[in-house]
C-alpha cells in the first residue's frame, strides 16, 4: 500500500513538510509502534505515551528501516525523514492499521464480549467463557467464525499462540484480514473495555456486556445440567451455574443475530466446556473430575461454590499457590481452598521456591486438618482420585488449559487432565477425555 493512501484514511493527518512525489508514493510494508519490531519500509507510529518514556524511539525505528514516522506535534524525529503529524497518535494507529488491510472488519459480522473481565492474577473470567462458547455455537450454526480471545486466537483456519490482550491494532487487523481471505464471515472478539481505544472502532454488530440471571427451573449435577432455554428443556454436559450463564449469554447473541436456535440446540448435548472452566474428565468413574483454571481466592471460591450445587458428596480439591503470589494472596487462596472438604495442598508453578515455603501461608492454621500436603502434583492428583467415592467431586485447580509447570528454573510439560486419566486407569476406569 502506498504511503499517501494510508495517510488519506487517517483523520487530520498531514505531512509536516510538503513531500516529494517519491515520498508520497513510497510503498508501506507494514506498521509498528515498537521501534524494536520495525522492518524495512515500515511506517513507524510513535505513540505519545511511549515517546514520553523514550523520546528518541523514532531514531531507533529509522535505524531499523522505517521509511516514515507518524507522530504528534513536538515529537523528536530524525531530520530528513518524512514526518506525518496527527492530533492523537493512538487513534491514528488504529485508523492506519485498518486502512492498510482494507478494513477487513467491514466484511465480517463481529461480536464483542466485554462482560466480567478478570482481575489481577486471574486466569478465569466470564468474558473468556462466553467468547469461547459463542464461537463454537456460531460455527455449529454454519458461520465461519474467528475467535480473538484470551484462550486462543483462531482465524483463517489457523490457531495463533497469542492472547487477545497481547494484540495491537495492526496484528488484529492482519488476523481479521487473513480470516476474510480464508472465506470467514464472522468473528468473536474478547474485548475488555481497556482494549477498545487500542483496537479502534470495529463496528461490531452485537456486544455482550453482562451475563443473564439463572432460571429457577435450571438443575445441576456433576454429570451435566438441565437448562430452560427459550421454553425448551435442554440437557448439556456443561457443568455449573457459571457455565450455564455463559452458554445462555451466547445463545442470546444467536437469537439477536437472527440465527435460529434449532440449528444448534441438537448439538448442545455434545458441546464441550470451555478449557479451564470446570472441564470434565470422563473415564466412566462414579464421581466427578474437573480441571479448572481457578488460582486466586475469588476464582477458587467461585469454582468450589459452583460445584457445591452439583453434588451431594464431598469436594476434594487439588490446589497450590504459584510462586508469583504474595504471602497475603497465598493466605487468601488457602482460606478459599478450605471451603472444600479435603484439600491436597500441592505445587502449581513453584519456580525457585520450596513447596514448604509456599505452604506456610497457604495452609490456614484454623483448618489445617483439611489439608494433606503433597509436593508432587501428579501424586497429589493420584491421591485425590484414589480417595474419591461415588458422587464426590475432585477439582484440579490452578492450571486449566495451561500444560506446563515451572519448577527449579525449568519449564516442563504438565497436563492435569492427562494425569487424571492415568490415575483413573490405575483405579480400573477407562475412556477418553
Amino acid at each position: 500500500m502506498l504511503l499517501r493512501d494510508v495517510i488519506a484514511q487517517v483523520p487530520e493527518a498531514r505531512f509536516a513538510v510538503s513531500p516529494t512525489r517519491d515520498v508520497r508514493d513510497a510503498v508501506v510494508n507494514g506498521l509498528s509502534y515498537d521501534p524494536m519490531r520495525v522492518g524495512h519500509g515500515d511506517l513507524f507510529v510513535c505513540l505519545n505515551e511511549r515517546a514520553r518514556d523514550n523520546p528518541f524511539a523514532s531514531f531507533a525505528a529509522v535505524a531499523r528501516g522505517a521509511s516514515a514516522v507518524l507522530c504528534e506535534p513536538g515529537t523528536i524525529v530524525p531530520p530528513h525523514v518524512p514526518r506525518i503529524e496527527v492530533r492523537d497518535s493512538g487513534a491514528a494507529f488504529t485508523h492506519a492499521a485498518a486502512a492498510y488491510f482494507g478494513h477487513p472488519a467491514r466484511s465480517l459480522s463481529l461480536v464483542a464480549v466485554e462482560c466480567a473481565t478478570a482481575g489481577p492474577g486471574e486466569t478465569r473470567c466470564a468474558a473468556t467463557n462466553v467468547a469461547w462458547l459463542l464461537t463454537r455455537l456460531m460455527r455449529l450454526a454454519g458461520a465461519n467464525t474467528a475467535l480473538v480471545g484470551e484462550l486462543a486466537c483462531e482465524a483463517g483456519g489457523r490457531e495463533l499462540p497469542l492472547a487477545a490482550s497481547r494484540l495491537d491494532a495492526f496484528e488484529l487487523q492482519r488476523l481479521l484480514d487473513a480470516h476474510r481471505h480464508a472465506g470467514g464471515s464472522a468473528g468473536v472478539l474478547q474485548q475488555p473495555r481497556a482494549h477498545a481505544s487500542r483496537w479502534g472502532d470495529l463496528h461490531c454488530v452485537d456486544t455482550v456486556r453482562e451475563l443473564p440471571r439463572p432460571e429457577a427451573q435450571d438443575s445441576f449435577s456433576w454429570r451435566g445440567s438441565r437448562l430452560l432455554l427459550n421454553g425448551l428443556r435442554i440437557s448439556t454436559p456443561i457443568i455449573g451455574p457459571g457455565n450455564a450463564a455463559a452458554l445462555r449469554a451466547a445463545l442470546a447473541v444467536l437469537l439477536r443475530l437472527g440465527i435460529r436456535h434449532d440449528r444448534v440446540i441438537g448439538a448442545l448435548p455434545g458441546l464441550a466446556s470451555t478449557p479451564g472452566f470446570l472441564q470434565p474428565v470422563n473415564a466412566g468413574q462414579p464421581f466427578g473430575v474437573f480441571v479448572d483454571a481457578a488460582r486466586t481466592a475469588r476464582e477458587l471460591a467461585e469454582a468450589i461454590g459452583e460445584l457445591r450445587a452439583t453434588t451431594p458428596g464431598r469436594i476434594l480439591l487439588v490446589s497450590g499457590p504459584p510462586a508469583e503470589f504474595s504471602g497475603e494472596e497465598r493466605s487468601a487462596q488457602g482460606l478459599a481452598a478450605a471451603t472444600a472438604d479435603v484439600v491436597f495442598a500441592t505445587t502449581d508453578d513453584p519456580g525457585e521456591f520450596a513447596p514448604e515455603t509456599l505452604w506456610r501461608d497457604f495452609v490456614p492454621a484454623a483448618v489445617r486438618t483439611r489439608f494433606i500436603p503433597e509436593s508432587d502434583r501428579a501424586r497429589a492428583i493420584d491421591r485425590a482420585l484414589r480417595a474419591a467415592r461415588a458422587n464426590d467431586v475432585v477439582l484440579l485447580a490452578g492450571k486449566g488449559h495451561r500444560r506446563t509447570q515451572e519448577m527449579d528454573g525449568t519449564v516442563e510439560p504438565f497436563d492435569d487432565a492427562a494425569h487424571a486419566v492415568e490415575a483413573l486407569a490405575l483405579r480400573g476406569f477407562g475412556g477418553d477425555l
